[in-house]
Formats: structure tokens, sequence, C-alpha cells
């Protein structure tokens, strides 16, 4: 099993990325796709990922013909993170796995933790994987991402079963979407609201493992006697 092509743009420290999918829509597999174009073997951005099923290092937990494991070199649970973060966490070359599989509560307690890090550093691309299993713990870490992060310098993504797994606040907020089926309608009035009624549309109808792509860099402002006419 290959990975994907990235449809995602190049990153910019301003992005806030969503990849929102059903089971089994290959939402993992492009997001370890984007992070090995993004770390570009050390030489890009820094990463840390979020990882509660351990498969985004290459020491991850393999499962033959289901999982392909990503391209980071590195794999820590949180407790040995709080051990070597202060050696690593300037290190241009980072490339993070941080095996979050405890319960909900801790994982976001340790996000929220992480994001404070974040913030004065900059510079690391934040991946968090399987958010529904700790977003509603995390609603307000998750939340100030979305609105912060940027004047950080951190690009964010989220990689989820629904859309409406991140919160409202912060959907508010994405730049880019590359998105799997998504059945539910409160899924994909989400994308609607966010992204508009035609992708909203064509997610609800792909095929399972095919996506499709929006960017906010695409959307032009009205003309400036429709912007007149608007108010």
């Amino acid at each position: 099993m290959r990975l994907p092509e990235p449809k995602i743009r190049p990153l910019e420290p301003r992005m806030r990325i969503a990849l929102p999918g059903i089971t089994g829509s290959g939402k993992g597999n492009r997001a370890k796709a984007l992070i090995a174009r993004e770390w570009a073997g050390g030489k890009g951005w820094p990463t840390i990922v979020i990882d509660p099923h351990d498969e985004y290092s290459k020491l991850g937990t393999a499962r033959p013909g289901e999982v392909v494991l990503g391209c980071l070199p590195t794999r820590l649970t949180w407790s040995a993170w709080h051990t070597v973060w202060r050696d690593v966490i300037d290190d241009p070359a980072l490339g993070l796995a941080i095996v979050a599989n405890g319960e909900p509560e801790e994982t976001a307690e340790e996000l929220a933790d992480l994001v404070n890090l974040l913030e004065s550093t900059g510079g690391i691309f934040l991946v968090m994987d399987e958010l529904h299993r700790y977003q509603e713990h995390a609603v307000r870490t998750l939340n100030r991402l979305a609105f912060e992060s940027r004047k950080w310098r951190v690009p964010v993504c989220f990689v989820t079963q629904r859309m409406t797994d991140i919160p409202k606040g912060a959907r508010t907020q994405l730049t880019d979407v590359e998105s799997g089926l998504q059945m539910d309608d409160e899924d994909v009035d989400a994308l609607r609201r966010r992204c508009g009624r035609d992708f909203a549309d064509r997610v609800s109808l792909l095929p399972l493992g095919e996506s499709i792509y929006w960017s906010a860099s695409h959307q032009l402002p009205p003309p400036r006697d429709e912007r007149k006419r608007s108010k």
C-alpha cells in the first residue's frame, strides 16, 4: 500500500487544516503523506503528531494490509516526552509521534500543556490524529489553536472521523479542508457552512477512499460593487 499524493497546498505558518473522513476513507494515509512532504526527511517543518494508534513513526505498530507506518523517526509516550522535551524541542529536524493512547482526559490535559509550550517556541507543525477520542475534553485547547496558532507560526492539522468533532468555533478558522466521505447530515452541514454547498454535496457522494480539497486561499472576495450592495 502506497501513500497518496497530498492535495493540500504547501504548508504555511498560518494554515489550519482539517482531514475528516469516516473509517476506511484514507484520512490517516493522507495525513501521513502530508507529513512526509512537509517534514521532508528532517529538512522541512519540525513536526509533532498526537498519535493514539501508534502509526505515524517508523517504529509504530504495524498492521500489515491495514496501516502504512509514517515517516517520523521518533516515537515517545507522554511520560518519556516530559523527560526529553528540553533537549529536542529546538531540533530543526524534529519528527516526533507521541503515542497518546491513555484516557481522553489525560490526552486533553497533555495537549493543553504542549500547546502552551508551542506558543513560546513556534515553528512546529502540529498534527492531531483520532481527534474524536479526546475532543470533548479539549474544546478550549482546540479553539485556542484555531484562533491563535497563526500568531505563533504553528500550522495545525485536525484528523478525525467527523467534521463535527472539530469544535464549531475552530471550524470557522479552517484554511484548508481535504475531506473523505462524510455521511451524517450534521457533518455535511458543517462542511457546507465552511466550504460551501457544492463541496459538501460532493463529499457526501464520494466513493470510500477518495477525497476532495477546499482552500480558503481559492476564495476570492466579491467585486467591490457587490460588497456595497450586500451591506
